[in-house]
Parts: C-alpha cells; structure tokens; sequence
C-alpha cells in the first residue's frame, strides 16, 4: 500500500473513532465531588460510610475514600444499569495495597455468595489486574465464571486512570494510564448474568464461606456505557482528567506526521521523562525528558508518546511516515 495513502487512512480512522460523542451510551458519571449524585442520567448512588478527601489535584472533598471494612456505595437497582454486552467503565483509583482483599473496585449486580455479573478485582495471588463475569449461581469455580487477568502489577503508590471494555467473553480489555494491558482468560462461562440485587462499588463477594471483600483507597470520575469505548476515546479519557487543562495545553509535540524527529516544547518545568508506546501497548523507550525525542529508527506507524509530570502524565498520539 502506498505509504501516504497509509498514513492518511491511519488519521482518518482516529478522526471517524473520535466523531462519536463521549457521552453516547454513557448511563452513569459520579465525579464525587461531595456527592454520589450522577451528573448525566440523575441515576444517584447511596453511600454507605465512605468519605470524601482531596482529590489528584489537590482540591478538597473532591474525591471518595474508603476504608477497606465495610464502606460501599450501591448504585440504583434498576435494569437501564444492568445492560447487555458491550459494556465499558473508566475511573480513577490509588490503591492503598494491592491485596486482592483490600483491592476489589466493582460489582455491577452484588449479591452475597452468588457470583453474578462483571466485576472488577486483583488476582488473589498476585495483585495483577482482572474483569470478570459469573454466571448468576452460587459456586465460585472456573465454569461458573470467566475472566480476564492481566499480566501487570501496577504501583499502588500514586493514581491511575483505568478503563475496561467487555465486548465479549473473548474480548475483554484492561487499560491502565492510556496503555492496553496483554494477560490471559481463564474460565468457560459463556455470559454474564445479572442479580435481582443493585451494583455496587467497593466490595465483592468472592467466597462461600468468608464475607465479602473491601475497597481500601480513593477513588474519582466512575463512568459506565453500555457499549465498548475505542482506544481514541479512552486515550482521551485518561488524558483530559489526570491532569490540568492548562498543563496539557502547553505541552506542544510536532510535527505530527513526522519522520522522526520530534520536537518537544512546553514551558512546564515539573516535566520528567518520556515513554514512548507502539500500536499495540508496547513500550519501546524510555527517557528522561528532552526537547527533541529522535524516533526515526523505529517502524513507520502510530505511536503513542507519554510525558510524566510529577505523578501525572501528558499523552500524544503521533504518526512517523
């Protein structure tokens, strides 16, 4: 294929991902902010027990925390919350520990000793990352579930932006800080299925015969669709809420296409290092933070380029002709 005819059907296909609205099939946005009130569909959760801190950015009560014992937040028991497939969630989280009891984040149809619906948690050995969904029975078993883990341990010392599309019992995805995470499926279950009971945040039932489990963390800006987000819209996502609009405006990388050579300028000067990621989620470099970042040894295509400010990150998808 001719190489400018590539480059051009590369940045039409991000233009097409990028003309649907956000908020198309967008069914709940809690931001937190003192409330559980929803902000798009007045679909308002319940607290019960969490408390409101600072947020990433330093704002007060502007952020939900809970304490890992018994707070939750249920959302409304209603069906317009208990869609089928595709489905998609994005949120913000700074875990206090990545123990599989401290670290469950969701359940989106909770009942005690059934393992219903699509939730999200750690893996119990290893803290890595996982979606799943049961089948609606009391047993707890690979056949009664199936699930997505990931192959990444992420730092539970700052926040992070993750996103999460089930599409399918075979394409489920993980994304945390812009990146697509690569792991493994495990279990046969075929769908998922609902309780008669509401959703929740904070705690998961994973046990017969131990209580449910806790979130022990923050947590902000929880949003749930009831379709699959694209990588265009999850990069926007994670981009526009982690940091400020004014830090993200003074960062300039061009020119965009490119040959190689890229040009870094931006005035901020809490700017540390750079990581550089291809199509897939690979990372391919890492460096401190230069002016000029000199890709031109690396395959033609669409990249991805992460600027780390502090404990927050700028993204920029570029493409090298």
């Amino acid at each position: 294929m001719n190489l400018k005819f590539t480059v051009l059907l590369v940045l039409l296909t991000g233009l097409i991902g990028q003309s649907q609205e956000i908020t198309d099939g967008l069914l709940i946005n809690y931001e937190f902010d003192g409330t559980t009130s929803d902000n798009i569909n007045n679909y308002d959760a319940s607290n019960f027990g969490a408390t409101y801190g600072v947020d990433r950015f330093g704002n007060e009560n502007a952020v939900v925390y809970f304490d890992g014992l018994d707070d939750y937040i249920n959302l409304p028991n209603i069906s317009e919350l208990k869609p089928d497939l595709p489905l998609s969630f994005s949120f913000f989280v700074k875990y206090d520990n990545l123990s599989y009891d401290d670290s469950t984040v969701f359940n989106m149809s909770f009942e005690e000793d059934v393992n219903s619906d699509i939730y999200m948690n750690t893996q119990s050995s290893t803290g890595k990352h996982q979606i799943s969904f049961g089948d609606g029975s009391g047993f707890y078993s690979s056949d009664s579930r199936r699930t997505y883990t990931s192959n990444n341990i992420i730092d539970n010392s700052i926040w992070h932006h993750i996103a999460v599309t089930v599409t399918s019992q075979s394409n489920m995805k993980i994304y945390v800080d812009c990146i697509e995470l690569d792991g493994d499926y495990s279990g046969t279950r075929g769908n998922p299925q609902y309780s008669s009971f509401a959703g929740v945040i904070g705690r998961h039932d994973r046990s017969l015969t131990a209580p449910a489990d806790y979130f022990k963390g923050a947590f902000d800006d929880f949003q749930f669709w009831n379709r699959a987000l694209s990588v265009n819209e999850i990069i926007t996502l994670c981009a526009k809420l982690n940091i400020s609009d004014k830090i993200v405006n003074d960062i300039k990388i061009y020119p965009n296409p490119s040959a190689g050579l890229l040009k870094i300028k931006s005035n901020n000067k809490q700017l540390r290092s750079i990581d550089v990621y291809d199509n897939s989620g690979r990372l391919i470099l890492s460096t401190k933070y230069l002016e000029e970042l000199d890709l031109s040894g690396f395959t033609k295509g669409l990249y991805l380029v992460k600027l780390n400010v502090n404990t927050s990150f700028v993204t920029r998808r570029i493409v090298l002709k």
